[in-house]
């Protein structure tokens, strides 16, 4: 599941969703928990209609305590952080600098 979260897609997936898929299916989020609704979630985990959830995503950040979710079987969440590297790291860094350079140079505010 990768989509952004907008109002038609809050809880996209829910207990009517869950019910339709074939039984023991297995979920991957990598985009924004609200896409899920939790309630559900747990309840087809804790029947088998769904086999596995993983995430990257809560639906809240930091996760609440009383979040479903983080009791349901077959459940692995992992740091939203996949494009964490040294080379993005330097560029998160650069980059914001480079487009200030070039900004300025356009509007002839900066000379070389």
């Amino acid at each position: 599941l990768h989509l952004p979260l907008t109002v038609a897609t809050r809880h996209l997936l829910g207990a009517a969703e869950f019910a339709a898929m074939r039984p023991g299916v297995r979920l991957v989020n990598t985009a924004r928990g609200e896409l899920v609704d939790g309630d559900a979630l747990a309840q087809a985990l804790r029947s088998g209609q769904v086999r596995a959830y993983s995430a990257d995503v809560a639906a809240g950040e930091p996760p609440d305590p009383a979040d479903p979710l983080l009791g349901a079987p077959n459940t692995m969440f992992t740091p939203h952080m996949a494009y964490l590297s040294q080379a993005s790291a330097r560029r998160y860094e650069l980059d914001p600098a480079r487009n200030l350079v070039a900004a300025l140079r356009k509007k002839g505010a900066l000379t070389r």
